[in-house]
């Protein structure tokens, strides 16, 4: 569900240090929150803590995407005393088989043991933070277990889950088939019912969007490479596909109002580009509007060339 075959086929792998870091959120003192996701598995980096104390001195919001196989007591500590927001654990089934289907080389007991271990480990320190929620990504192979999914994640002590549907951007496999919807209906039931549950549970549910609002990421955030580009969103974030600049080699507020972010803006705006042709949120964002009000597909930002 992610560029991670693609993209690690066509450069070595690279972890962000320190002050590379630095040298990009210091450019930065209009930022609010930062997500320390890249491509590959955060907990990976052991750079990873120094970073987030860093953020946390910055009084920033952060957050850090994990499949939860390394989440042990160590690096559970070292999150926790780091100063880390929020912690999202992925988990896409409570079938064995069909979560190591999807997470490769994951188990799910393992997971399940590390978040639950983590949260105890958390309470013990007497910290309230990081908080827990479980990251749960609708497809073909698990939407009839999203209810129980919920379940999983309540029973495991997490703060919370977020449900999204599957993004076909980089694979169409596992993408549910236009017009199925009945498996959602039953996921928002179990959703309302955990509102009510004796322990406070968050949910949030990202199936439809009905008001037909347009994808916010060209506004509000950005996708920064480990090599430094500047890239549209999580998903659009192959440098090689559409960079708008590198902040290695530019501010990064003159690459935020040059001429190419801005005209994507106004592409987004009246219509879909290229780049975003087979996105989910594009396809959503189209919902509950005539076509011919918001414009026709643009050509404007096709695949160019390597911008490595």
């Amino acid at each position: 569900m992610c560029s991670i075959d693609e993209l690690t086929a066509a450069r070595p792998a690279k972890y962000m240090k320190l002050q590379e870091f630095k040298s990009i959120v210091d450019q930065l003192p209009f930022l609010r929150a930062v997500n320390l996701t890249g491509i590959g598995e955060s907990l990976l980096n052991t750079s990873l803590f120094k970073i987030i104390g860093y953020c946390a001195g910055r009084r920033l919001h952060t957050d850090v995407v994990t499949n939860g196989m390394l989440l042990d007591s160590k690096r559970g500590e070292s999150l926790i005393r780091s100063g880390l927001s929020n912690l999202n654990v992925s988990m896409d089934s409570v079938n064995p088989e069909t979560f190591r289907e999807i997470r490769v080389k994951a188990d799910l007991e393992t997971v399940s043991e590390n978040v639950k271990n983590f949260i105890g480990l958390r309470n013990s320190l007497g910290f309230k933070a990081p908080t827990v929620h479980v990251i749960i990504v609708a497809s073909k192979k698990n939407k009839n277990e999203l209810a129980d999914i919920l379940q999983h994640a309540y029973d495991l002590g997490a703060e919370g889950a977020y449900m999204r549907i599957f993004n076909p951007y980089h694979n169409t496999e596992m993408e549910i088939p236009a017009g199925d919807t009945d498996y959602y209906a039953v996921a928002m039931e179990k959703a309302r019912n955990l509102r009510h549950a004796p322990r406070p549970f968050s949910t949030g549910m990202a199936f439809s969007s009905d008001k037909g609002s347009l994808c916010e990421w060209p506004w509000t955030m950005t996708y920064i490479t480990v090599e430094g580009d500047v890239t549209p969103c999580c998903v659009v974030c192959d440098a090689r596909k559409l960079s708008f600049g590198n902040v290695n080699n530019e501010p990064f507020v003159k690459i935020w109002n040059n001429p190419a972010y801005r005209d994507f803006r106004r592409a987004i705006s009246h219509g879909v580009p290229r780049v975003c042709e087979t996105c989910e949120v594009m396809r959503l964002s189209l919902r509950g509007k005539n076509r011919q009000e918001r414009g026709q597909t643009t050509d404007l930002f096709k695949p160019t060339a390597n911008l490595f």
